[in-house]
């Protein structure tokens, strides 16, 4: 049996459930307890420091809990494989990530080469109902942004045809599955290897799938053209956007390699909410880059008061020796990072909360993961005040706000 685990992005999110599918569809359990597991997949992360030590962590972790079970480890630390020369124990296999469109053939053929396993030998763990879902729709990157190291783990782009997307939607939505979200390392790359684009994509997804919401993952703000947001006229493309600025500070945008200066960010803005009534966007920050100086910061924090964000979230630098940025000079502390971190992090709770008090009052459809919260179609967690009704998970109802959770930091909202 297979027991599925992961950290990271939305991207190690979609495969993971992508994998689950296909074991299934064979024949072959995924268990939701590693220590009825032979086999553990695990998608591992390398964006920060942080995730890379919690992806060994996790390792150690599972074998602990199951010292007989067998590793395939897959994923960004899994494809820079002289990160593993600390001899993590217990890996068995490992699986780069030009190889994950075949690792379930990779797993099972592997598992039938090192047990007795057989096809349909288990019951399969109760599935739950599942709500929304995440469709990978490329991978890879062709922009070389000076921090990241997922580029490298990645490589080139590499997009699904939208023939074989169709179908994985068509597939979700026969599951009940009422809303999807396009993820990749960049969404704004798709089709750049197979002549077409992510405007294309959409068109033929909303046309030739009856899947009810469609959202988009993270966006690069240079990607936000007149025509992609002409695509929001369609009521089914959900009013949220996730725009990673990064900084405040153009000196610090260019040393970062990123394609936009600040004031390009503002225009972009200014677009969106032209564009998407309602629109909720949402930010990456990363504090901290090598030669950031305290007017570079405050340029950040000018930036964030201006806009409402619903949600920022705020990265300190990490050093990858293997980026362009670890051969900067001018490196920051610890303790100068962690400060500003918790300054942008305030900021950000702030500015949520002008968001959700312009939410007050609204009539919003809300998707329900079950009888008492949900989330409205521009990505707000709404809890209910009166839950004393039917069933109600994976529908999606009219409801009213009418409070601010600040406790759950989400909204309360009443069906109407």
């Amino acid at each position: 049996m297979f027991f599925l685990s992961m950290l990271g992005c939305r991207l190690n999110k979609a495969e993971l459930e992508s994998w689950h599918i296909d074991f299934t569809r064979l024949g072959y359990a995924v268990v939701s307890d590693v220590i009825n597991a032979d086999f553990c997949i695990i998608n591992t992360c390398i964006v920060t420091n942080t995730a890379e030590k919690k992806s060994r962590k996790i390792i150690r972790k599972l074998v602990n809990i199951n010292p007989t079970i067998k590793i395939i480890l897959t994923g960004c630390l899994a494809s820079l494989k002289h990160k593993l020369t600390n001899k993590i124990p217990k890996i068995n296999l490992i699986i780069d990530n030009s190889k994950k469109d075949k690792l379930v053939q990779l797993a099972i053929k592997y598992s039938k080469n090192n047990i007795a396993y057989k096809k349909n030998n288990f019951q399969f763990v109760k599935k739950k109902i599942l709500v929304r879902s995440f469709i990978k729709i490329q991978d890879g990157c062709r922009y070389k942004c000076s921090y990241c190291i997922v580029t490298i783990a990645r490589g080139k782009e590499k997009s699904r045809t939208i023939i074989e997307i169709i179908k994985s939607i068509k597939y979700k939505v026969s599951l009940g599955v009422k809303e999807i979200i396009l993820t990749g390392v960049n969404l704004s790359g798709y089709g750049s290897d197979l002549g077409t684009n992510l405007i294309t994509l959409v068109k033929e997804i909303l046309s030739k799938t009856k899947i009810f919401r469609v959202r988009f993952g993270s966006i690069e703000p240079w990607y936000i053209t007149t025509d992609f947001l002409e695509l929001f006229e369609n009521k089914r493309m959900m009013p949220h956007l996730h725009l990673p600025i990064q900084s405040g500070s153009d000196k610090i945008l260019k040393k970062m390699g990123r394609l936009y200066l600040s004031m390009d960010f503002m225009n972009i803005i200014i677009k969106v909410k032209k564009y998407i009534p309602n629109v909720n966007i949402t930010s990456d920050i990363i504090v901290g880059f090598p030669g950031e100086t305290n007017y570079h910061f405050i340029k950040t924090k000018k930036l964030i008061k201006k806009f409402i964000f619903s949600s920022i979230h705020v990265f300190q630098y990490s050093n990858r020796v293997e980026t362009k940025a670890a051969m900067l000079k001018d490196h920051i502390s610890s303790k100068v990072k962690k400060n500003r971190s918790i300054q942008l992090q305030k900021l950000s709770a702030l500015a949520k909360n002008v968001f959700f008090k312009k939410q007050i009052n609204r009539i919003e459809e809300v998707l329900f993961e079950n009888n008492v919260q949900g989330y409205t179609s521009n990505f707000v967690r709404v809890n209910l005040k009166n839950n004393n009704l039917k069933n109600i998970t994976n529908t999606i109802v009219k409801v009213k706000i009418i409070d601010i959770d600040y406790e759950n930091q989400c909204l309360f909202g009443k069906i109407i």
